[in-house]
């Protein structure tokens, strides 16, 4: 995670205290952020199931690929010096999003890479500031040229099968 933090950390202020990670599994790269920049609250929209659809595993051992337990990732967040009051975990299956004005937004290998961006956009467009930070990967970074004022690659890999690019959006343009 300490790898994924350093092609972010130069976009997230002091003044930055609202954050919101879409997938971003069990919470480290959070963790993080909450260690460098502290006095933030963070904000998970995550599925809270385990899939059963691939399976993977050697020496005999075959295990269930996993995406999220709730309950999990709030006793990982806390028992990493996360508070309790800083943690809010939105189950996307069941409850209500978020509503506040986010000053970051982060979704590595998730939003705009697994899924479409086009699922969340109108979301995205009512919880965002003009100056809103949304991080996130995708395997189409001119796409969101048209989308937003300012798409800067933060990082492009290259070595895997989607070739994906880390992108910083700013400012949806309608």
């Amino acid at each position: 995670m300490s790898k994924e933090f350093s092609t972010i950390e130069k976009f997230i202020d002091k003044e930055d205290k609202n954050f919101l990670s879409i997938g971003g599994g069990i919470g480290g790269l959070e963790l993080i952020i909450n260690q460098k920049f502290q006095n933030n609250n963070f904000y998970f929209i995550e599925r809270n199931y385990i899939s059963k659809k691939v399976k993977y595993g050697w020496g005999g051992t075959v295990n269930d690929e996993a995406y999220n337990d709730l309950i999990l990732q709030k006793n990982f967040l806390m028992m990493n010096g996360m508070q309790g009051n800083q943690i809010n975990i939105f189950d996307y299956d069941k409850d209500s999003l978020p509503e506040i004005k986010f000053d970051v937004i982060i979704s590595l290998l998730s939003l705009g890479y697994h899924y479409t961006f086009d699922l969340y956009i109108e979301y995205l467009k009512k919880v965002s500031k003009p100056d809103t930070k949304i991080i996130f990967d995708t395997i189409d970074s001119e796409y969101f040229k048209k989308i937003f004022k300012k798409v800067e690659i933060i990082k492009t890999d290259s070595e895997t099968v989607h070739k994906s690019k880390r992108i910083v959006c700013v400012e949806f343009l309608n």
